[in-house]
C-alpha cells in the first residue's frame, strides 16, 4: 500500500506513469512519428534498441572502410527482431555522417530455401562484398556454405550474423553451429574464416554471486531451474529488468524529501532524472544517454582456423561507446594477402573493372537493380543509397507500393508478384546472366 504522499503515490494519482522497456526498442517507442523522441513521453528504453546495435555494426565497417552492404533480414513467425534490426541498419546508415558513404540493400524474407539463399547471393555480389545476416543462427550457416557455389567463397566477402541472444532454439542458434571438421579438405572455408557473429554479452564471472542468488530465489518462490550452463543474467531481458528496478528505485528515492515532490514525481520528471548519467548498482554500470536508452554490451565472436571453432575475438562496450578487440586474437583474412578484404574489389563488382577490363567490357555500364521480393505472405526489399535525396523501395503485399525520393534517375519499376521462391530464384538468375553475358 502506497503512503498518501509517497513519490509513488503522487505519480500514479497524477496519471504521470512510466513506461520502461526490458525487450529492444525501435524508434515508435518513443512516439509515433519515426525519427523523433518526443519530451512529453515518459519512457526509457532499458532492453536496448534496434538502432543502438545497428550502430555499433555500423562501426565495425567504417571503422574498416566497408561501406557496401547488402543485409538479409529473416522474418520468423513471431520473431519480429531480426526484421526491425535490419530495418534499422538501414535507418541508420541513412543517418550516417558524410564520411561514412554506405551504399546499402536489405531483403526481408519470410521463407528461407536453398534456392532463396542462392538468389540472394547472387543478388548481393552485384553491389557489395560485405553481407549482413539478421536472423537465425542456421540461416547463416545456409548463407555460409551455399556460398562458394555461387562465387562467394573467393576470399573477397565478408559475412556478418546478428542475433539477440545465444541460445539452442529454432528461433536463436549458438556459435557450435558454425565448428567444423577438423578433417575435411574439400569443404572451403574461406566464408567462415572471414565470418563474424554479434550476439548480447551475458554477465560473466563478475556477477557470480548475483546470478546464484537470482537462481536460489527462482527456486524457492517459483519451483522453477535454470538449464544446465545457463544462469539468469545470460538473459537480455533478466538483466534488463533488473536494471530497470534499481535505476528507477534510485531516482524515487532521490526525490523523497523534496518539496516539491508533486513535480519531481511525475514521470517525466523521472525519466528526464535517469537520462544523460551512470548508475552503479548491483548488475554493473548501467548507463543511460540523453535520448533515454541503455544499450548492452555485445560480444564478437570470429573462426579459429586451428580449431575450426568460433571464439571470442572483441566486444562492444557500451559504457565506453567503442569496440574493443582481443591483441592475442588475430582474424585469418582468406584474402591473397591476408589482410582484409576490400570495399570494392579491385576489378569492380563485376570483375570487368579496373585492371580487368580489358578481359571483359561486358557489365561497364550495367546498373544493378534491387527487385521486389515476396516470398511466402510478404515480403519487402529496399535499396538506400546516400545521399537521402538519391533512394528508392518497394513494398510488395496485398496493394503494393513504390516510394522514389524527389528527382530520383528511375521513373518505372515494374512491380510484380512472384508466385514461388522457384520463380523468383530463375527470374533473378536470369536477369544477372543477362547482365553478365
Amino acid at each position: 500500500m502506497f503512503q498518501p504522499h509517497s513519490c509513488l503515490s503522487l505519480m500514479f494519482s497524477a496519471y504521470g506513469w512510466v513506461m520502461l522497456s526490458n525487450v529492444f526498442a525501435t524508434e515508435d517507442f518513443w512516439g509515433p512519428v519515426p525519427g523523433t523522441k518526443r519530451e512529453d513521453i515518459a519512457v526509457v528504453a532499458m532492453g536496448a534498441t534496434h538502432m543502438g546495435i545497428a550502430r555499433a555494426i555500423l562501426d565495425i565497417l567504417a571503422a574498416r572502410g566497408w561501406f557496401h552492404v547488402t543485409v538479409l533480414a529473416e522474418m520468423r513467425p513471431n520473431m519480429i527482431w531480426y526484421r526491425d534490426t535490419g530495418l534499422a541498419l538501414l535507418s541508420q546508415a541513412r543517418l550516417a555522417p558524410p564520411q561514412e558513404p554506405f551504399v546499402m540493400q536489405s531483403f526481408t524474407m519470410e521463407v528461407i530455401t536453398d534456392d532463396v539463399v542462392k538468389a540472394f547471393l547472387l543478388a548481393a555480389k552485384q553491389t557489395s562484398r560485405v553481407i549482413i545476416i539478421s536472423g537465425v543462427a542456421s540461416t547463416a550457416l545456409s548463407v555460409l556454405t551455399l556460398a562458394n557455389s555461387m562465387g562467394a567463397g573467393n576470399g573477397e566477402f565478408v559475412f556478418l550474423s546478428v542475433q539477440s541472444l545465444e541460445k539452442e532454439s529454432e528461433n536463436y542458434g549458438t556459435t557450435a553451429q558454425f565448428t567444423r571438421k577438423e578433417n575435411n579438405p574439400e569443404e572451403n572455408l574461406n566464408p567462415f574464416r572471414s565470418f563474424f557473429f554479434i550476439v548480447y554479452r551475458p554477465a560473466g564471472t563478475e556477477l557470480q554471486s548475483l546470478n546464484d542468488q537470482l537462481t536460489e530465489r527462482t527456486r524457492i518462490f517459483y519451483n522453477t531451474t535454470y538449464e544446465a550452463g545457463t544462469q539468469p543474467l545470460d538473459n537480455f531481458a533478466v538483466k534488463s529488468s533488473y536494471d530497470i528496478v534499481e535505476t528507477f528505485a534510485a531516482v524515487v528515492n532521490e526525490s523523497r524529501g523534496d518539496p516539491t515532490a508533486a513535480h519531481a514525481c511525475h514521470g517525466q520528471s523521472l525519466v528526464r532524472a535517469m537520462a544523460n548519467r551512470t548508475f552503479t548498482i548491483s548488475s554493473g554500470t548501467v548507463r543511460i544517454t540523453a535520448d533515454r536508452a541503455h544499450e548492452f554490451d555485445l560480444n564478437i565472436f570470429g573462426f579459429n582456423s586451428s580449431t575450426k571453432q568460433m571464439q571470442v575475438v572483441g566486444m562492444f562496450d557500451w559504457t565506453a561507446g567503442k569496440w574493443k578487440w582481443r591483441a592475442d586474437r588475430s582474424t585469418d583474412w582468406p584474402t591473397h594477402d591476408r589482410q582484409p578484404p576490400l570495399d570494392v574489389p579491385l576489378c569492380g563488382f563485376s570483375g570487368a573493372d579496373g585492371p580487368c577490363s580489358t578481359k571483359s567490357t561486358a557489365l561497364k555500364t550495367a546498373v544493378p537493380v534491387i527487385m521486389a521480393l515476396l516470398v511466402g505472405v510478404y515480403a519487402l526489399a529496399k535499396w538506400h543509397v546516400k545521399p537521402a535525396e538519391d533512394w528508392w523501395c518497394v513494398e510488395v503485399g496485398p496493394k503494393p507500393k513504390l516510394y522514389f525520393s524527389p528527382g530520383h534517375a528511375l521513373s518505372t519499376v515494374a512491380v510484380r508478384k512472384w508466385p514461388s521462391t522457384a520463380d523468383f530464384a530463375k527470374m533473378l538468375a536470369n536477369r544477372y546472366q543477362t547482365l553478365a553475358c
